[in-house]
């Protein structure tokens, strides 16, 4: 194999290069070899809905944004478009629709987040005065925290916004416990600027150990080792640095406001008794504290047991509108061949109503962690993916189409057609190692016969297709 990179133009230039003997003598390609011009053996392809297409991927560098580098590419291929007639892009997936999508469903909670807070607070406090007080301490707080955030180099993501989301209930915690004890002393007769200055005090330390308390359990998170670790780390910073702002704003502002804002009250209101169900099952748990923490000891023990009852994953799945499917032709399988299979399948999807389009790409894989991960390999005509797009509207999740396809799947002739999972690998991977490749390839048979016969196992395959013949008999 002679591979020449760059060194030619023409085919006049490559008949007259040279190739070094290595004896310092010097020969022309034509000398020993007959060049000439023709096509190449068909090694891929690609199909849309069924029809050939050229397609193409596109990935962006570590440290750039994938909303302006996707905004940048429609600009450039809406400029080609423009400059080459009769040549249509069609985007087939991009991961920024979904990234898109996840920032304005946070933001919008976001703020409901902050609108059911106050209004929660104005349900127990029952004074607009209040309430406004301790409404305002979420935007006071998460004012400078976009500052700090700015600093550290994060962004406005879905982690960072995720983050900003779940602290909006912590951010009113400090504020809620200062200005109800503040509006106590108030309803009791005493002027604001005196309650403000007596309540701030009396709770201050409370308020500042259960905001160190928080900061001490998310910090941690940032500095996680892995790719957990890699994920959560603008996370547990973004909610440490909102947490103490609003630890801030609650020992200075709302104890100011307070003094200014809130109004004595002219017939004082006396301390309602302390009664009731909870008053009663309190002083029982004091009267009777071994019994009591008996109880309290056998709860926290059975909660452990139940701990590995869960089941476990680094993120929780997902119902993504698109399916990736693995092609495996047989060996000796030609272009042909690979073509007829492409075709099945795309017609088998089209009939699904949730289906929108059909994208296969044969001698080429879908990119390692799914869309906007590393770059597809593989040249083997026997292999390829298949992108399945779903319509976002369907009345069925990908999980369940799955269910509903597998036989189907696996009666195609002359394929091994199984699903993967949405990040473009199976989910779950067994690898096997041994210096005997006969028995390594026996085992791996023997290993997939017996993961056949479990449930909880669906389309058990090798990674890697054989590369001669066989006929299994089980």
């Amino acid at each position: 194999t002679l591979r020449v990179l760059g060194s030619v133009n023409t085919l006049k230039a490559l008949r007259d290069f040279t190739i070094s003997t290595g004896n310092g003598g010097h020969v022309r390609l034509t000398d020993i070899a007959e060049v000439g011009d023709g096509s190449s053996e068909v090694r891929g392809f690609a199909r849309l809905n069924g029809q050939p297409v050229v397609g193409f991927m596109v990935m962006k560098t570590r440290d750039s944004s994938d909303v302006a580098v996707e905004d940048n590419i429609i600009a450039a291929l809406a400029k080609a478009e423009g400059q080459y007639k009769g040549v249509t892009f069609t985007k087939i997936f991009s991961s920024v629709d979904e990234t898109r999508a996840s920032f304005r469903a946070t933001q919008h909670v976001l703020l409901e987040g902050m609108i059911l807070a106050a209004l929660v607070v104005f349900l127990f406090l029952r004074d607009w005065r209040s309430t406004a007080i301790t409404a305002f301490a979420m935007p006071v707080s998460l004012i400078p925290t976009f500052f700090f955030m700015n600093l550290f180099g994060f962004s406005l993501n879905v982690v960072t916004l995720l983050a900003l989301t779940l602290v909006i209930g912590i951010l009113v915690d400090d504020a809620i416990v200062e200005i109800e004890n503040i509006e106590k002393r108030v309803a009791q007769g005493m002027r604001p600027f005196q309650a403000a200055m007596e309540g701030a005090d009396a709770i201050g330390l409370a308020v500042v150990a259960t905001t160190f308390a928080i900061v001490v359990v998310f910090t941690p998170v940032s500095f996680m080792a892995g790719m957990a670790g890699q994920f959560f780390r603008e996370f547990g910073i973004t909610v440490s640095i909102a947490v103490l702002f609003s630890l801030v704003v609650a020992r200075l502002l709302t104890p100011l406001m307070a003094a200014y804002l809130l109004k004595p009250v002219a017939h004082p209101k006396p301390r309602k008794p302390f009664e009731g169900f909870y008053r009663n099952t309190l002083e029982w748990a004091l009267d009777h504290r071994i019994i009591a923490s008996v109880i309290g000891g056998v709860i926290f023990v059975g909660s452990l047991f139940l701990v590995p009852l869960l089941p476990q994953g680094f993120q929780p799945e997902g119902d993504p509108d698109y399916l990736y499917i693995n092609v495996q032709g047989p060996p000796g399988a030609t272009a042909t061949d690979m073509e007829d299979v492409v075709q099945r399948l795309t017609k088998l999807f089209h009939d699904r109503p949730e289906v929108t389009g059909v994208f296969a790409q044969i001698g080429s894989t879908v990119s390692v962690g799914g869309p906007g991960g590393g770059g597809g390999g593989g040249s083997d005509l026997r292999s390829g993916t298949m992108t399945v797009l779903l319509s976002g509207d369907r009345d069925i999740s990908g999980a369940d189409l799955r269910k509903e396809m597998r036989a189907d799947l696996l009666a195609i002739p002359d394929a091994r057609v199984s699903f993967l999972g949405s990040q473009g690998e199976a989910g779950l991977q067994k690898i096997l190692q041994s210096n005997d490749p006969a028995k390594l390839q026996a085992t791996a048979l023997e290993l997939e016969k017996q993961m056949r016969t479990l449930d909880v196992i669906a389309d058990p395959r090798p990674s890697t297709p054989f590369n001669s013949a066989w006929t299994v008999c089980w």
